[in-house]
């Protein structure tokens, strides 16, 4: 059986909850969420939302997942933005282990793995050591079968959804 759901008549209630909020967003992450809710809405996004993206300074963003949000609002909007300078960032990200610390050189953490392959796919480039990669995605699994954030850490439904998509995308980049 087929389950659909018809956001139609739910439309315009989500529509006037969200632009009452759009004050709110201040930060990459709530941007980026916004958003990705105007666009299934299929909203007009208002031109102000353009110029903060566009003028939002990269320095200030702390981590990898931010840094991805940006650069996924970035294609989103069609704002330009330098595909060297996030590959950069990326590389510098991955641990010898072969996930992705917060920051260059911490860390391995499974959501940084899949925040870094959506990275990636967007860019349209394949990451480095894809071996590496699913090795350590492999690692994370507990004896149960779920997966945790770390090889040490115990299975939980969010590390296995960022793991099931990790492997869904590295799938996208393998030589065929």
């Amino acid at each position: 059986m087929v389950l659909t759901y018809d956001l139609k008549s739910q439309r315009n209630l989500m529509a006037t909850l969200i632009k009452r909020s759009e004050s709110q967003y201040h930060n990459i992450s709530d941007l980026y969420y916004y958003v990705l809710s105007m666009n299934a809405l299929n909203l007009r996004l208002p031109q102000r939302i353009y110029e903060i993206i566009a003028d939002y300074c990269i320095e200030s963003l702390k981590d990898l997942p931010n840094t991805v949000k940006y650069l996924l609002l970035l294609s989103a909007l069609n704002i330009s933005y330098d595909k060297d300078f996030y590959l950069s960032y990326l590389n510098r990200c991955q641990s010898g282990d072969g996930g992705y610390g917060f920051l260059p050189g911490s860390t391995s953490f499974l959501e940084n793995v899949c925040y870094a392959l959506r990275a990636y796919q967007n860019l349209q480039f394949p990451p480095k050591h894809t071996d590496k990669i699913f090795a350590f995605i492999q690692r994370c699994q507990g004896r149960r079968g779920g997966l945790g954030r770390k090889d040490i850490t115990l299975p939980t439904i969010k590390s296995t959804s960022h793991a099931l998509e990790s492997l869904s995308i590295l799938r996208t980049f393998e030589v065929k």
